[in-house]
């Protein structure tokens, strides 16, 4: 089962309407060619290339996240592969890759955290930016609408304050919903190489406790060249800035 989920599917129609569209054919045709001769640098080369000119992609991201997984970078696949989840997150393939590669990581365990906890924020995380400003679009012209409809409707006022309610209920808790994926995503981080957590922000500070590359954590305060963070356990840490990567681009 594991050999058949590392079976990296490179989304050829998918990623082929995205090439087109973005008139990258080449690069993208290069880099699947250099993936599929087993040539990772080449293909993560590629890729990135066609990420540096600001065309976000969730299929370019999960791409070079496989490259860079077979290329035995770990931290750097997770890295992506968090960046693919904020752009297709109900993607299956890319959602049992990133299962099966985080489990690589050592002494990391997200069993720590609240079985609800984990299930509401994956709830929260299944829907992208854009659909969220979509749907709060719509409810916000829906609340309005009704709102409006009470000085043109005689005799169901009532009704009407109870539909405005609960639309208003379904708007703040999308508002909610919205507001902490996108801290969130700013927040989060990946640990790029193995690395101390430090009590305070300098070389010769007393180690706190070990970070293995790929640990997601969360960045809680930056101070020149160290990112205070804290661990899946609640511990915190200073880290190097470079040792560290924010999903956020």
């Amino acid at each position: 089962m594991k050999m058949i989920i590392l079976t990296i599917m490179l989304l050829f129609t998918t990623t082929a309407v995205f090439a087109n569209r973005l008139g990258i054919e080449g690069p993208f045709k290069a880099a699947g060619d250099f993936y599929r001769q087993g040539d990772y640098k080449n293909a993560i080369q590629e890729y990135e290339s066609i990420l540096s000119r600001d065309s976000e992609s969730g299929a370019v991201y999960y791409n070079l996240a496989n490259s860079y997984f077979k290329d035995g970078q770990l931290g750097k696949a997770i890295l992506n592969y968090e960046r693919a989840k904020r752009l297709i997150p109900r993607d299956g393939d890319l959602g049992a890759n990133y299962k099966f590669v985080l489990s690589q990581v050592r002494n990391y365990s997200s069993d720590l955290e609240p079985a609800w906890k984990v299930w509401l924020k994956q709830l929260i995380q299944s829907v992208t930016e854009g659909e969220y400003i979509i749907a709060l679009m719509i409810l916000y012209l829906l609340t309005g609408l009704v709102h409006l409809s009470r000085f043109f409707v005689a005799g169901s006022r009532k009704n009407i304050m109870l539909l405005c309610a609960g639309l208003s209920c379904v708007l703040l808790i999308l508002t909610a919903a919205f507001v902490y994926k996108i801290n969130d995503d700013n927040k989060t981080a990946i640990i790029l190489k193995d690395t101390d957590a430090r009590f305070e922000p300098r070389e010769n500070a007393t180690a706190h406790f070990k970070l293995s590359e790929g640990t997601p954590v969360a960045i809680q305060e930056k101070e020149g060249a160290w990112v205070k963070i804290s661990r899946f356990d609640g511990k915190l840490g200073w880290v190097e800035s470079q040792a560290i990567e924010n999903i956020a681009r």
